[in-house]
């Protein structure tokens, strides 16, 4: 049996991951609707687990911080494997967005909680322009910690995730160029 998967699958999975995550936080924080966890024991197989004093408030910031993480990085992965990293650090019209997730990737890689950024190659202390309404300048930025507001929250980060998933979807149909800036 073969347990790998395209990398686009293994993308799209990731961010319904996230999506999950942000879903499950935001019910844990009163955001949806509150939601109390009555369960003491959960059995797996033989082995029973103890959930007396779990902060699942906790958990699921936790969730979302790995799920994050996971997202930056099957992103990061997908393109590099599907589009090859030379082709899109040359391709003026995409160039900064991938640039923009291979620094975001790093940052979550060394620490999913305390995101920093990692930008010890002058060639990444720059200003990055994302879309037309959404630029982040990381010229002054190595060693600080990632902000939310950076990647504009979740919104941003699936921003990106469909814009190259369509990317990726008319490059498989034999028409790649780039695609429209996503309507906000």
């Amino acid at each position: 049996m073969n347990n790998s998967i395209d990398e686009v699958d293994g993308l799209i999975s990731a961010k319904e991951q996230f999506i999950l995550a942000l879903h499950t936080r935001s019910i844990f924080n009163g955001g949806i609707g509150e939601m109390s966890m009555n369960l003491v024991a959960v059995s797996l197989g033989p082995y029973k687990i103890d959930l007396d004093g779990i902060d699942f408030a906790s958990a699921a910031w936790s969730a979302e911080k790995i799920a994050t993480q996971n997202l930056a990085i099957a992103l990061d992965s997908c393109l590099e494997v599907k589009c090859g990293r030379k082709r899109l650090e040359k391709t003026n019209d995409m160039h900064d967005k991938y640039v923009f997730i291979r620094c975001l990737r790093n940052a979550f890689s060394h620490n999913p909680y305390r995101p920093k950024w990692e930008l010890k190659n002058g060639a990444y202390k720059r200003n990055y322009k994302i879309f037309e309404d959404w630029e982040v300048d990381l010229a002054d930025r190595h060693s600080t910690e990632v902000e939310e507001w950076d990647y504009r929250f979740a919104s941003g980060l699936l921003l990106l995730v469909n814009y190259f998933l369509d990317y990726l979807k008319n490059a498989q149909q034999g028409n790649a160029p780039e695609p429209a800036s996503p309507a906000r």
